[in-house]
């Protein structure tokens, strides 16, 4: 039976974001009213990396990322284009710094190859830039992600981003087009490190004296040699924002120095044989704002301590070891995480570590065990021997899958708490008891929590380019499948041949899909149809179907599939060219008689506003990589909801959508796990490549 469209779309319009965590790059949204004299229409930028490993990956839009982070894995080429460009002329250019050989001479342009393939060369560092009218018309900026690093600051129109001198690999870009004069993305502060930029320090080692200047991570000191560090200054180079970097020593015999020192003045002792036993290091006035300082220090008996920052304690107390080494560095906000390990060891003070005395915590106990289903609620308490007299317990929770923390009570030794989890994930319950001495023993638990079984029924589900886990996605037999698996809507992406037919591919150059280094609008449909030549050879299941299943598909034939298996058409509009191509494919779904039934999505804010002026009833979607925040008013005033990509949705707390009401789904949820903890929150709408329900 046939399903109800308007009823569905009335039910995905209620889909809210409840709670949803997640960290959104900020995006700018034009909301003046461009549409009617369409003078300034948005521009677009795609890009493609070639990836150690993974060869080329599919081309991404305005901000997104492309590469990978976690994953060590280095770029090696690099390809941009701009399209959605009206009566502008000029090129975007762009070159890389690549390992051994260095900048390139030439500088490529407009979807050629910058870098290496096939030589396992990493890129260090790139620039792009616009020419021409281009470039008085839109700014182009511009971050890497830097192995060591992070995410660095962006830069823009022909600045180095990236690396120089420390053997760097970049690991992930995100390039976004602009209005000119609009501002930047986010923070622009150290967008390139070098020996000229970031922080430089430098320290006075036993026997040898000051050390040579060191900067941005590099080791100053000495390690296996048994050799103590008894001084260090540090500085900023080139620093991009105003204030001071300051920091304080802890001094064999003195203890803590009581002033802190600042600018590359000298911290600790020369002459005295005193080693330095631990540093606190710290940003103030605006660059502490804008910016963090890591850093770790390699102690006597311990080897290489974990990373501190911003002021925090890294080195040993009450052991009397010295600092052999250190390593410092000054990074835009939140660049980066470290794994969680101790930066400072005091003694009788360790973590998980029991405190010899009267009493101590030799375990927690749950009344679950160590698997549950999420809002279980759990009853924690602790076994300890002695005397427990005056012994304070405080119970804290970490969720490992999203990186959430927070604390659940502070009771006495022998109380229980309860505690119940309300989303999924796996927990590690760290029970950290201390005495009225500043004793302390901490013991910890792991429990694994279970969204358990997802319906069909439980969310709103879409298929991304058609069921792609099975068939080559945007291709008629992903559509089909689609359909049969029961979707509730099938998304796909909407190109224009030069002769004006609208088909179906997730790029408009058909290099990575079809193997021909070619764009769609440059094709006549009747030239397109030369299936020997135009068929997609990419995906799963790609062997399993001949040329013409192959084909990249029209617009009509996904629509009669989508009318045939009563899933809502979703159509991503981000490869069409002009007002004109929006106009021409509104109409389209005029005559069907379906423009209330449909979704169109888009990351040109100015389609979108186009679209709600024709049709007050069509259900829009402002497509982005993420956003901190996407202007609200904007998507009020214009009743657009956003859909997020689910990379960016575990690890945060983000709720100013589900304040101002603004409908939210989440792409492309790639597993069940992701899936859970996102129900876990409330959200209820998913683009995804698989069927992922269980009933």
């Amino acid at each position: 039976m046939v399903k109800s469209w308007r009823r569905r779309i009335g039910i995905l319009a209620g889909v809210f974001l409840m709670g949803v965590s997640c960290v959104f790059p900020t995006v700018q949204v034009h909301a003046e009213n461009e549409v009617e004299t369409q003078a300034n229409e948005s521009a677009m930028v795609s890009y493609s990396t070639h990836v150690q490993k993974k060869g080329w990956i599919e081309s991404v839009y305005n901000g997104e990322s492309s590469g990978t982070t976690g994953s060590s894995l280095r770029l090696e080429g690099l390809k941009i284009q701009v399209s959605n460009i009206r009566n502008y002329f000029g090129n975007i250019e762009y070159r890389s710094h690549v390992q051994t050989y260095g900048w390139e001479k030439d500088w490529k342009k407009n979807g050629q190859v910058s870098g290496t393939v096939g030589q396992s060369k990493r890129l260090e560092a790139v620039q792009i830039r616009l020419t021409g009218q281009l470039s008085e018309k839109y700014d182009i900026y511009y971050r890497v992600h830097c192995q060591t690093y992070g995410w660095l600051g962006w830069t823009k129109n022909g600045k180095p981003a990236g690396t120089s001198g420390y053997s760097k690999r970049l690991e992930a870009i995100q390039i976004m087009l602009v209005d000119k004069g609009t501002g930047a993305p986010g923070d622009t502060g150290y967008s390139y490190l070098s020996a000229d930029t970031g922080v430089q320090y430098q320290t006075h080692v036993q026997t040898y004296g000051w050390q040579g200047m060191r900067t941005n991570g590099y080791e100053s000191g000495t390690t296996g040699l048994s050799k103590r560090l008894e001084s260090i200054q540090l500085s900023l180079k080139n620093q991009p924002y105003k204030g001071n970097i300051e920091y304080q020593t802890h001094v064999q015999t003195y203890g803590w120095e009581k002033d802190w020192k600042k600018n590359g003045e000298k911290s600790g002792t020369e002459g005295q044989s005193k080693r330095l036993e631990a540093i606190r290091i710290r940003l103030t006035g605006e660059i502490a704002e804008k910016c963090d300082v890591y850093y770790r220090v390699h102690a006597q008996h311990y080897g290489w301590l974990g990373w501190a920052k911003n002021g925090e304690e890294a080195g040993t107390a009450g052991y009397s070891y010295r600092l052999e080494s250190i390593q410092v560095m000054v990074l835009p906000k939140n660049a980066r995480t470290f794994t969680e390990t101790n930066a400072f060891v005091e003694k009788g003070n360790g973590e998980n570590q029991t405190v010899s005395g009267t009493w101590s915590l030799s375990q927690i106990q749950s009344s679950a065990g160590g698997s549950v289903a999420v809002n279980t609620e759990l009853t924690l308490s602790s076994a300890f021997t002695g005397n427990v007299n005056g012994v304070q317990t405080t119970y804290s929770w970490k969720n490992e899958t999203t990186g959430e923390s927070g604390e659940i009570a502070t009771v006495g030794a022998k109380e229980e708490v309860k505690w119940t989890p309300t989303v999924s994930g796996k927990y590690v319950i760290t029970a950290t008891a201390q005495d009225a001495n500043g004793r302390i023993g901490s013991k910890q638990l792991t429990v694994q929590v279970n969204h358990g079984v997802i319906l069909k029924s439980d969310a709103f589900f879409t298929a991304h380019r058609g069921l792609r886990g099975k068939a080559p996605d945007n291709s008629i037999p992903a559509f089909t499948l689609a359909g049969q698996a029961g979707f509730d809507s099938i998304e796909t992406d909407v190109n224009e041949t030069k002769d004006g037919v609208f088909v179906l591919s997730h790029d408009n150059n058909l290099s990575n899909i079809c193997g021909v280094n070619v764009n769609i609008s440059d094709l006549t449909y009747e030239e397109l149809c030369n299936y020997s030549k135009y068929n997609i050879k990419t995906g799963n299941g790609v062997g399993n179907y001949n040329n013409y299943e192959r084909r990249i598909p029209r617009l009509d034939e996904f629509l009669d599939i989508c009318g045939e298996y009563g899933c809502i058409p979703q159509l991503d509009t981000k490869n069409l060219n002009s007002f004109d191509s929006v106009k021409e494919l509104y109409q389209i779904l005029v005559e069907r008689g379906i423009q209330d039934d449909v979704i169109v999505t888009s990351f040109n804010n100015l389609y979108l506003q186009l679209l709600r002026e024709m049709n007050p009833n069509i259900t829009l979607t402002y497509g982005i990589e993420s956003a901190q925040t996407t202007d609200i008013e904007w998507l009020k005033n214009y009743n657009v909801g956003v859909s997020v990509n689910c990379r960016n949705l575990v690890n945060g707390d983000e709720k100013a959508y589900v304040d101002s009401d603004i409908r939210v789904n989440i792409y492309s949820v790639k597993d069940k796990t992701s899936l859970g903890i996102l129900m876990d929150r409330g959200i209820t709408s998913f683009t995804v490549d698989n069927v992922m329900w269980d009933q």
